[in-house]
Parts: structure tokens; C-alpha cells; sequence
């Protein structure tokens, strides 16, 4: 119960550093309002938006590898294309789910900080190995070398290493 409580009082403090500076990058770089909200559970990608708790760092940095993986064919859809309603996408999801998590293991030992705990870890990226070279490539092909530095300089700022999923 003091761990939860520590969480929720943690959704309701102003925006830390990285938080802040994070918010600034994906919006301009994704072209998406990013509205932080006060739920644990609340994430959504509706075109043109991203919908993540205030202050969950892993959370919205994993909203930007799901820009980049789905490429510039799907990124402006609602939750980048991601349907898993239609045929076929289950796999196509999956491996954009791994991709994420290569990423997000990049940047944060880029920046010398410990990975929060994320959705990527129920799908045990670390088990696809050859998913992340593909990763690495959609990074640096669909985001400019300023950004890309940029992100992980955020991530070395107070609450870049905040993660709040917990699934």
C-alpha cells in the first residue's frame, strides 16, 4: 500500500525535468499532443495525441519507439496502426513490441541510467536478438541525430529513470 500511494503522489507532483523536456521532444518530433493525466492505467495514441500518466518517463519514451517503428506509413494513425483486430497484425505487433524494447534498452544504457520495468518486458525482448540491429536502424533513419542525442540527455535528467507500469 506505501509503495501505491508513493505512485500516486508521484502522478500529482509538476512534471519532472526529463518529463518536461521529454513531452517537448516527442511533441515535436511526433507531430502529437502529449496530455498527461493522473490514472496509472491510462495510455492511449488517438491520432494526434498520446495519453500517458504525468511523469511516467518509460512510458512516453516508449510512445516515441512506437512512432518510429510503425514508419511513415502508420505513425499517424490511431496507436500507430497498431489493430489487432484485422488478419496478419498479430505478428506485425509483436515485432514492433520487441523493436520498442531494443530501443528503449539503447537509449537507457546510452544515457548510463537503469531501464524501468515496461510493457516490453511481458514480451521478453531480449529472446529476438536479431529484432534489434532492425530497431536501431528505424532510430536513426526516422529521427534526426540532434534528437536523438537529445533524448538520451533527458533521460539523464531527474525522473528519467521513472517507470510506473506494472503489469
Amino acid at each position: 500500500a506505501g509503495q501505491e500511494q508513493a505512485v500516486i503522489d508521484w502522478l500529482y507532483r509538476p512534471a519532472t525535468p526529463a518529463f518536461a523536456e521529454l513531452t517537448s521532444l516527442v511533441e515535436q518530433t511526433t507531430r502529437r499532443k502529449v496530455i498527461p493525466g493522473d490514472a496509472l492505467d491510462e495510455y492511449s495514441a488517438h491520432a494526434g495525441t498520446v495519453g500517458i500518466p504525468q511523469n511516467d518517463v518509460e512510458a512516453l519514451l516508449h510512445e516515441l519507439a512506437h512512432w518510429v517503428m510503425a514508419g511513415p506509413r502508420l505513425r499517424d494513425e490511431d496507436d500507430y496502426g497498431l489493430d489487432e483486430s484485422q488478419r496478419g497484425r498479430h505478428l506485425r505487433n509483436l515485432q514492433q513490441e520487441i523493436m520498442c524494447g531494443w530501443l528503449q534498452e539503447d537509449l537507457c544504457k546510452r544515457a548510463e541510467i537503469v531501464r524501468p520495468r515496461s510493457s516490453v518486458d511481458a514480451v521478453d525482448f531480449f529472446s529476438h536478438p536479431w529484432l534489434r540491429a532492425v530497431a536501431l536502424s528505424r532510430w536513426r533513419r526516422y529521427v534526426g541525430w540532434q534528437v536523438r542525442e537529445a533524448v538520451v540527455e533527458v533521460l539523464r535528467l531527474p525522473g528519467g529513470d521513472v517507470g510506473l507500469w506494472t503489469g
